[in-house]
């Protein structure tokens, strides 16, 4: 193979961790000899477990070497260095056996060094090595040597933080390689990989979803659907699915890959570990608690035989464990959890590394549930320092880290302060939200948008339970409502839209046809029920429908995702604007009081509550709490019924029950306006608001 195989050391895990592990072997139990290969002239040797062997080859401006590194009874790492001393990741190991290919050519003179390694816990085992060729390099090779430039300055300029500009780089190298190599050579694939984490890491899960469902897919063609590297695709598919919370299809492609794992014996890989605790927070997000911590111990074990008790590839199955334990109420042992993922993250990663605030906010999460508010208002600081430090602030990452503090601040009263947090938090989280919804179909567009209704209920909380004379809790309150109302219904109505503007293809036309066609046929099927179908066909066929729609819908979302770019956000002084003078918005809305003090999962969520907004052309916007839901549920159910019926009595009765809980105070807000418009949500969407009785 070229000189492009490093790209195969992470494949598509991308939740695996990628410190100095990748870059350096274990540390030598004694300093190793050196030998030179000569040409045509295999050594094989015996490897244990966190020993290395150092090969050189001498090199001259404009050679071309290859390099072949077969295992025989292990599975070992390789890495290149250069006389200049720097080091290229060609291989991890990665749990099977294979036989590996270094190819490389060089511009500098010198002894270039093969480090050949064996992970800490490994078994002693046998492998061969051999160079192939030494020669002078071909045009296409020096091509591929740019290749491997370009990544190295992506690897380093991601690690400086320079996310952007890495993935520039990145995108570089890739094309040299599809040029030189094919669109479908299995370097391509493990690049493609690359810069699917590259865009996951910034939040833009639709890019990330179509580079890495390349590289599965040229991976299936090359080596087969069951082949391990595959799996390794497959769980990096799982890891961005979860990400974008479409848990449907992140437990599918990891079950898959779990089944290729298991028929290939080799449930006890690093890959394997990735999958136990995607699969373990599945558990965890159904509620399942004992099953996902046995889920969780089970990756700890892999891990930890296969990379011993303090390695930096811990630090995930620590914290997984400890938010088990956070949610059962044991924050003593949480704490310590975390506080050993911490650990570890730091020493091997910089307390100043973007991956290491996730575990700082862990346990500053901890700190701040336990009323020790200063030690978790530090660590959050801190980890936001390390944001501005590195030029992150707006990555997907930093919001977690300003809703916890918002947290720890209105926990201690400090509402001013937690406000402003709190809107810088729900200001870059909207940017993400504005990607992602941007393509892909109605149901992945609803599986990411199912936690805005958390985010919101913690921005209206902010202002309706806690900073009530605020004007920037109000705004940040209702500008969150303005902006999560129809948003699923938007994009797609967005998307059909886009393509009418553009009917010249005949393609467009014929999308827009199928995807009418197949709604039209998906309703029949529904209304009409299994009819002579048994129970299971019928849902297999609603369900080959569905899945037909699904694919069209992203087809269509993808053909028109430009059309997106550039749109203005919703604000607040945007929908006063186009209110009518003599009219008023009314924005109502369900949410559920989060209480800061409690711990930071479901149980701070209170029963919803309705609260009502209402907006004018002009002035400070007015609202009013108007209690509990289900009651004004119960009214709105017993008045639907009574309308349904023409012999009841009663409707009026009703109708101005239900007046009086959601119009009557919407009245003593709304002053001399005359037109009203009317947003309601939850159940007061199925009610005609005409009928309803006044005073």
């Amino acid at each position: 193979m070229p000189a492009v195989t490093q790209a195969q050391n992470s494949g598509g895990a991308q939740n695996v961790p990628s410190p100095q592990p990748l870059t350096q072997p274990p540390a030598a139990q004694n300093s190793p000899e050196v030998t030179t290969l000569e040409l045509g002239k295999p050594i094989e040797r015996e490897l244990a477990g966190g020993q290395r062997h150092i090969y050189a080859v001498p090199m001259s401006p404009g050679q071309y070497m290859k390099v072949e590194v077969t295992d025989r009874e292990t599975d070992v790492g390789v890495l290149l260095q250069a006389p200049d001393g720097q080091t290229l990741p060609y291989w991890i190991p990665r749990g099977w056996k294979q036989r590996k290919e270094v190819g490389q050519s060089v511009e500098l003179a010198g002894l270039y060094k093969l480090v050949v390694y064996a992970m800490e816990k490994a078994s002693p085992g046998r492998y061969e090595i051999r160079l192939v060729e030494l020669r002078p390099a071909t045009e296409r090779e020096r091509a591929l040597h740019q290749a491997n430039d370009f990544y190295k300055q992506y690897a380093r300029l991601k690690d400086e933080g320079k996310d952007l500009e890495a993935r520039a780089a990145l995108l570089q190298c890739l094309e040299i390689r599809e040029k030189e190599l094919g669109p479908d050579h299995l370097a391509v694939a493990d690049t493609l990989g690359f810069v699917s984490t590259s865009y996951a890491s910034t939040g833009d899960y639709a890019n990330a979803e179509l580079y890495q469902l390349r590289a599965v897919r040229i991976k299936e063609k090359a080596l087969g659907p069951d082949d391990p590297a595959v799996a390794e695709e497959l769980a990096g598919l799982g890891v961005m699915y979860r990400d974008k919370n479409d848990y449907v299809k992140a437990e599918e492609v990891q079950r898959r890959a779990w089944s290729i794992l298991e028929k290939a014996q080799l449930t006890g890989t690093t890959t394997a570990a990735l999958l136990l605790q995607n699969l373990g927070g599945e558990e965890f997000d159904m509620g399942h608690y004992q099953s996902a911590e046995d889920y969780y111990q089970r990756a700890h074990a892999v891990l930890q035989k296969t990379f011993g008790p303090d390695h930096f590839h811990l630090a995930s199955s620590f914290t997984f464990l400890g938010r088990v334990a956070y949610l059962q109420g044991d924050y003593a042992k949480a704490e310590t959890l975390f506080q050993k993922a911490l650990t570890l993250a730091e020493k091997s990663l910089g307390s100043d590394h973007s991956v290491t605030t996730k575990y700082r906010n862990d346990v500053a999460m901890v700190y701040c549930t336990t009323g020790d508010y200063a030690r978790g208002e530090a660590l959050y600081e801190k980890s936001l320092a390390a944001h501005e430090q590195r030029g992150s602030m707006s990555y997907p990452a930093v919001p977690i880290t300003l809703f916890g503090l918002a947290r720890c601040l209105a926990a201690q009263g400090n509402w001013p302060e937690a406000v402003k947090f709190q809107s810088q938090a729900s200001e870059i989280a909207e940017h993400y939200v504005a990607i992602n919804i941007a393509t892909g179909s109605e149901r992945e567009k609803q599986a990411f948008l199912a936690d805005l209704s958390l985010r919101a209920s913690r921005n209206i909380s902010l202002q309706t339970q806690l900073a009530h004379g605020d004007p920037t809790a109000l705004d940040l309150a209702v500008t969150t409502v303005l902006q999560n109302k129809g948003r699923v219904q938007d994009a797609v109505s967005n998307s059909l839209s886009a393509l009418q503007q553009r009917l010249g293809p005949q393609d467009d036309h014929k999308l827009l046809e199928q995807l009418r066609d197949l709604n039209s046929r998906l309703a029949k099927l529904v209304l009409n029920g299994p009819q002579r179908m048994t129970p299971a066909d019928y849902q297999q066929r609603i369900k080959a429908l569905e899945d037909q729609r699904e694919q069209l819908e992203a087809e269509m979302n993808r053909r028109t995702a430009g059309f997106y770019e550039g749109q203005k956000p919703v604000t607040l002084s945007a929908i006063q604007a186009a209110i009518p003078e003599n009219g008023a918005l009314i924005e109502f809305a369900v949410y559920q009081p989060f209480d800061p003090k409690a711990p930071d999962n479901e149980n701070a969520y209170g029963t919803p509550h309705y609260v009502v907004y209402v907006v004018r052309n002009q002035g400070e916007v007015q609202w009013q709490d108007l209690g509990e839901a289900r009651a004004i549920d119960e009214a709105v159910d017993r008045l639907r019924q009574a309308l349904r019926d023409a012999q009841r009595q009663d409707v009026r009765q009703l109708a101005r029950a239900v007046d009086v809980q959601i119009m009557q105070p919407v009245r003593a807000l709304a002053g001399d306006a005359r037109h009203l418009l009317v947003s309601p949500d939850g159940e007061l969407n199925l009610i005609p608001f005409e009928a309803l009785v006044d005073e």
